[in-house]
C-alpha cells in the first residue's frame, strides 16, 4: 500500500474575540499565512474524548515525543507553483507539502506532494476543510475526486466524502500545565477510496481540531487514518507549543482585565508576524485609547497608542523590530475607555 502523509497543522481560522465568548472560527485572523512558521510537540496519540457543550478535555499526562515545525509558503515560492497554479497557499510538514486556496469564503485543498519521489495527488474536484464563518454547532459537508500521478501519467484515481462538524466546546487541558480555558473543537471525517486497474482501497481519515481565539493555529491536533484494506492504520498527535496557558496570563497580568470586546470587534493580523501587525477594532464614540505590550509574566515591553480615537474603525500598525520584541508570544491590552482586553500575538 502506498504510504498516506496526513498533515497535522489545521487551516482553520478564529476570530480574536474573548476568552470567554464562542469561539468563531473565519479566514482574516487565523488563515494558513505565508512566510510564518507553526510549532508543535508530536506527542502520544489519546482517544479524543466526548462531544458536547462545556466538555473538559484532559491531556496532562501524556508524553511529548519530539519538535516539528509547519511552515507555510506562498505557491508560487514551492516546488509545486507549476503543478498547483489555481491555490496561494503551500503547507510543508516533514518535507511534504499540501496546497490550498484560501479566502474569506472558504479553505479548498487541491492536492499533495511528497518531498521525495515525483508523485503527487492532484483533486479536479478538490474537497472544502472550512467554510466561514464557523463555530460550535455547524456543519457541512461534500464529495471530491482526483487522482495520484507519477510523472504526467495518472495511476489511480481517487474519490470520496467528507463531514466537518464543530461538534463540541468547552475547557482544555494540555502537558505542561497549559490550560486553554474557552475552545472548540472541529471534527473532520474523510472517506477516500483508491481505484486502479488491480487494485481498490479506501482509507477513512478522522480528524479532530481544538482552537482557541487567541491562536492562529490549532492548539491540539489528534489524527488516526484507517484503511480498511491493508495494516492498521496510524495515529498522529501534535498540541501547539508555542502558545502559553491562558491562566497564566490572567494571573500574571497586572490590573484588573476585562478580556472582553465590549462590541469593540478587536482583532491583531497577520498573527504570527515577524515585523509589522494590524490592531484593528471599531469605536462608538470618541474613546481613551491604551495599547501596551506585555510579555508571558504580565511585565511591560513597550506602549503601542496612547490618545483619544475619534468614532469608528481604528486600524493601529507597529512595527516589532522597532518596538524591540524578540522571537516570542507576547500579549496586547487594549485599553478602552479604562475597559482593557487581552489579545495575544506571537512574533517569529
Amino acid at each position: 500500500m502506498k504510504k498516506y502523509i496526513l498533515p497535522l497543522v489545521a487551516v482553520l481560522v478564529c476570530l480574536s474575540l474573548n476568552l470567554g465568548a464562542q469561539v468563531v472560527l473565519t479566514y482574516n485572523t487565523q488563515g494558513l499565512l505565508p512566510d510564518t512558521k507553526n510549532f508543535m510537540k508530536l506527542m502520544e496519540y489519546a482517544e479524543p474524548g466526548n462531544g458536547g457543550a462545556n466538555v473538559v478535555w484532559d491531556f496532562t499526562t501524556i508524553k511529548d515525543k519530539a519538535d516539528f515545525t509547519g511552515s507555510i509558503y506562498s505557491t508560487a515560492e514551492s516546488s509545486g507553483a507549476a503543478i498547483f497554479p489555481e491555490t496561494n497557499t503551500a503547507l510543508e510538514e516533514f518535507g511534504n507539502y499540501f496546497f490550498f486556496t484560501g479566502d474569506n469564503d472558504s479553505i479548498v485543498q487541491y492536492g499533495y506532494m511528497p518531498g521525495k519521489g515525483s508523485s503527487y495527488i492532484k483533486y479536479d474536484k478538490p474537497f472544502v476543510k472550512m467554510i466561514y464563518p464557523f463555530t460550535y454547532g455547524n456543519s457541512f459537508s461534500g464529495d471530491f475526486f482526483g487522482a495520484t500521478y507519477a510523472g504526467n501519467s495518472a495511476i489511480n484515481t481517487i474519490q470520496g466524502q467528507y463531514n466537518v462538524t464543530a461538534d463540541a466546546q468547552g475547557k482544555l487541558l494540555l502537558p505542561n500545565g497549559v490550560v486553554h480555558p474557552n475552545v472548540i473543537r472541529v471534527k473532520e471525517d474523510k472517506i477516500s477510496t483508491y481505484q486502479s486497474k488491480n487494485n481498490s482501497y479506501t482509507v477513512e481519515d478522522i480528524t479532530y481540531r481544538w482552537y482557541a481565539s487567541y491562536s492562529r493555529y490549532p492548539v491540539l491536533v489528534l489524527i488516526k487514518s484507517s484503511p480498511t484494506a491493508c495494516g492498521n492504520g496510524i495515529t498522529l498527535a501534535a498540541y501547539n507549543s508555542n502558545v502559553p496557558s491562558q491562566n497564566s496570563v490572567s494571573s500574571a497580568s497586572s490590573g484588573s482585565i476585562n478580556n472582553l470586546d465590549n462590541g469593540n470587534n478587536i482583532s491583531i493580523f497577520p498573527n504570527p508576524t515577524d515585523k509589522l501587525a494590524t490592531i484593528s477594532f471599531v469605536l462608538s464614540e470618541k474613546s481613551n485609547i491604551d495599547i501596551k505590550i506585555v510579555d508571558a509574566k504580565g511585565r511591560f515591553v513597550n506602549q503601542v497608542a496612547l490618545g483619544v480615537y475619534p468614532a469608528g474603525e481604528q486600524n493601529i500598525t507597529f512595527n516589532a523590530n522597532e518596538l524591540m520584541l524578540e522571537h516570542g508570544v507576547y500579549f496586547v491590552k487594549v485599553g478602552i475607555n479604562g475597559n482593557e482586553s487581552v489579545k495575544s500575538i506571537e512574533i517569529q
